[in-house]
C-alpha cells in the first residue's frame, strides 16, 4: 500500500473520529484500540509515545497491512492524534470527566 493511500485512510479516520462517528473499542492490551468495520478492522497501538502502529485486517482477521510511525515520521503526529481520539472513545473518557465535574460542582464527594 502506498503512502498516499495510508495518509488518506489516516485522514478519514481522524475526521470521523473527531466527529465521534467511529466506535473504537478496548482490547486486552491497554495500549491497543480496535475499530471493526463491515468486512475489515483496524487496530491502533501506542508504544510508549514514540511509536504508533496501525494494523489493517481483512474479514478473516488476517493482517493485510501494517504501518509503524516513529516520531521522526511525518505522519506520526496524525497517528498520535488518532490514537488519543480512539483511546478517549474506547474508554468513555468524556463521560467520566463529565461525571467527575458534576460531582465536584454538586458537592457530592464520597469520603
Amino acid at each position: 500500500m502506498d503512502n498516499q493511500k495510508i495518509e488518506a485512510i489516516l485522514d478519514s479516520l481522524l475526521k470521523l473520529s473527531e466527529e465521534r462517528k467511529l466506535d473504537w473499542k478496548r482490547t486486552a492490551n491497554d495500549s491497543t484500540y480496535l475499530l471493526t468495520l463491515e468486512d475489515s478492522s483496524i487496530s491502533i497501538t501506542n508504544f510508549t509515545n514514540v511509536m504508533i502502529q496501525l494494523n489493517f485486517r481483512d474479514d478473516k482477521g488476517i493482517s493485510v497491512e501494517e504501518r509503524t510511525f516513529m516520531a521522526s515520521n511525518p505522519l506520526f503526529e496524525k497517528s498520535m492524534k488518532l490514537y488519543e481520539l480512539s483511546r478517549r472513545k474506547a474508554t468513555n473518557a468524556d463521560a467520566t470527566l463529565d461525571r467527575i465535574l458534576e460531582q465536584l460542582n454538586s458537592g457530592k464527594i464520597a469520603a
